[in-house]
Order: C-alpha cells, then sequence, then structure tokens
C-alpha cells in the first residue's frame, strides 16, 4: 500500500502521447506507507493537462485551494484515486501508459513503477 508522498508540475509536460506534448504535467509521487520499506521508491503517476481559452481548469480546480505551495502536499486529506485522476464515460480509470523510469528530480532514483494517463 502507498501514501501520496507529494505532487508537483511540469511545464510543459515532461511526457508526450504520439509525440504531442502538453501545456502542463502533474507528477503525484507515492511512498510505500509502511514505515520499514525504503522510502522514495513508490510509483509516479502523470496527468496531463492542455490549456484552454477558459481560466477555469476543472482538473485543477479539484484541488488548487488545497495544497501548500512550499512543501508541495496536500493540506487535507484527499484521495486523488477518486478525486483527480481521469475517467471514462463509463466511470472507470482512464487509460493509461507504464513503465519502469526514474525520478525526474532529485535523487533522480531508478527503477521507480510510472503510470501516465493517455487522456488529459
Amino acid at each position: 500500500e502507498y501514501v501520496m508522498m507529494q505532487f508537483h508540475f511540469h511545464s510543459p509536460s515532461e511526457h508526450s502521447i504520439n509525440g504531442k506534448y502538453f501545456d502542463l504535467e502533474t507528477h503525484f509521487v507515492f511512498t510505500p506507507a509502511n514505515d520499514e520499506a525504503i522510502p522514495q521508491t513508490g510509483p509516479v503517476i502523470g496527468v496531463l493537462s492542455s490549456a484552454t481559452s477558459s481560466t477555469d481548469n476543472l482538473f485543477l480546480a479539484k484541488f488548487w485551494d488545497k495544497f501548500d505551495n512550499y512543501n508541495h502536499n496536500l493540506l487535507d486529506n484527499i484521495d486523488p484515486f477518486t478525486e483527480f485522476f481521469p475517467r471514462g464515460a463509463d466511470g472507470r480509470m482512464a487509460s493509461y501508459y507504464s513503465y519502469s523510469g526514474s525520478y525526474t528530480t532529485p535523487p533522480c532514483t531508478e527503477g521507480i513503477p510510472w503510470y501516465v494517463f493517455t487522456t488529459p
């Protein structure tokens, strides 16, 4: 079991889908819930976002006023699986790509499971 350690943004996105980069990519970084496990070895989940002419972004609006910009963590106990991650019209989790990679920020640990949603 994992708990969300922090999240952060990259603009433009670090990942591309069919060669297309996106305006924003949010990384949700998880760590093992077991205190005995090695820290900073949990998965990273990437959510891609596109800018629109509207000033509102439905994805970001869900938590924009609920995070600590200094520590990059959420102030409220929110479950990203039920509240943030993209879902299809049928309510099921949207499709994603997965691979073994590394953190994109120091310490750049390798062997990290990555999951990147295919639709913003």
